[in-house]
């Protein structure tokens, strides 16, 4: 085989490994980040170790590279919220980009990890710059911390 077949072929097998490491994510068992493709289920919070259980109906949709978020109400069926976005998985940090919604503009950074048909995410929103209009003084409120519950449909 001549030098330059092989340097070429020895290139693509180290592209190929970075790739596979870098997308195997989310506790890197199983087969990486398209344990995140398709539906998930908002099934509740973590608070001090806990699962909070939510009564809210809402949906995550999750093909390979987007996102989408839907929240239903229960007793209509009218769609209360809507958001989503692009996100990518590299390791165990999930992060969410988001391009519409009430968090439009954001980038949401998760540590992940899936344990069973169950995806455990931990965050925190970013932190926003209030400006009082009547005095034109700043302050920082603190993004809050997330912790989120999703389980997935078979």
């Amino acid at each position: 085989m001549e030098i330059f077949t092989r340097i070429r072929l020895l290139g693509k097998i180290a592209i190929l490994t970075a790739l596979m490491i870098t997308v195997a994510g989310c506790n890197r068992s199983g087969s990486g980040a398209d344990r995140l493709v398709g539906r998930w289920h908002y099934f509740g919070q973590t608070s001090d170790g806990k699962e909070v259980i939510s009564s809210a109906v809402t949906y995550k949709d999750l093909p390979p590279t987007t996102w989408t978020l839907t929240e239903v109400d229960k007793a209509t069926g009218s769609v209360t919220k809507s958001s989503g976005g692009t996100y990518t998985l590299v390791g165990d940090i999930y992060t969410e980009n988001v391009d519409y919604g009430s968090n439009k503009g954001e980038h949401i950074i998760f540590n992940c990890k899936i344990e069973n048909n169950k995806w455990f995410n931990e965050g925190k929103m970013a932190d926003k710059i209030i400006v009082d209009s009547s005095t034109g003084k700043q302050s920082v409120w603190p993004g809050s911390k997330i912790g989120e519950i999703w389980v997935k449909d078979k």
